[in-house]
């Protein structure tokens, strides 16, 4: 190589905070999930489910950075696999990392395999008058929380109550939600929570030429036609074994 070149050091100040600072990839960022540290990008999939013997076919796959979590790929993915179907979306199998409020669409039914975070001591259950039945999980005692007194101009923000030690206790909206999902996770069948497992097998399909999970392209437009290409090539051979015609293994 000839010469002279120059390397410039950014101010920090320039450097955003997720960023991988790789010279090879500047698109590529990273975060923290759990206690997993997810460098790169995510690559969310999307599949139909059919209750026949018709194959599962990926209908929406979105690749963006590391830093985009989970739940926000939901909105879009429902959208665009309605439009891929020509059918209206009834019911959504995602893990609890896809859960948020945002993600509570009205006229689906919305089965996650688990709630993010750690069970609270209480149960809630609306009751009529705006009133909410607080149940202690360890000692079985049931109180009842009233709304909170609003401030001027705004709604109430929650509600309380006075526990068993005399202790004023107050519940956010969020808390209530989080509880009524756990009811309802509970109440679902085995089988039902594991219709969600059948997504892993494109997952693995769509990663399988990976070499230790790295890709060898550089930059979010390429991530993405890479990404597209795999799973046109699922949906093909999925097809093509529904038809019963011999077909390549995918590779």
């Amino acid at each position: 190589m000839d010469g002279p070149y120059h390397v410039l050091v950014l101010d920090n100040e320039k450097i955003s905070s997720d960023s991988v600072q790789s010279p090879d990839d500047p698109d590529a960022s990273y975060r923290k999930k759990g206690k997993q540290q997810v460098k790169g990008y995510s690559v969310n999939v999307t599949e139909t489910i059919s209750e026949d013997k018709s194959p599962d076919l990926i209908t929406q796959v979105q690749v963006e950075k590391a830093t985009v979590a989970d739940n926000d790929f939901m909105a879009e993915a429902i959208k665009k696999t309605a439009v891929m179907t020509t059918q209206q979306v009834e019911r959504v199998y995602a893990d609890g990392a896809y859960q948020s409020p945002e993600n509570d669409i009205k006229g689906i039914d919305m089965v996650y395999t688990g709630i993010q975070g750690k069970p609270s001591q209480y149960e809630y259950k609306k009751l009529k008058k705006n009133l909410l039945q607080v149940s202690d999980q360890q000692t079985g005692a049931c109180f009842e929380a009233r709304p909170t007194k609003p401030r001027k101009g705004l709604k109430s923000n929650g509600w309380t109550f006075i526990n068993a030690d005399g202790k004023r206790c107050t519940v956010t909206h969020e808390a209530v939600r989080t509880s009524l999902k756990r009811q309802e996770l509970a109440g679902r069948s085995v089988e039902e929570l594991k219709k969600r497992n059948n997504v892993e097998s494109s997952i693995y399909c769509l990663g399988q030429r990976l070499n230790n999970a790295k890709s060898k392209y550089r930059g979010l437009l390429k991530q993405r036609l890479w990404a597209w290409s795999r799973c046109l090539w699922i949906n093909l051979v999925r097809i093509v074994h529904f038809v019963n015609v011999p077909s390549p293994s995918v590779g």
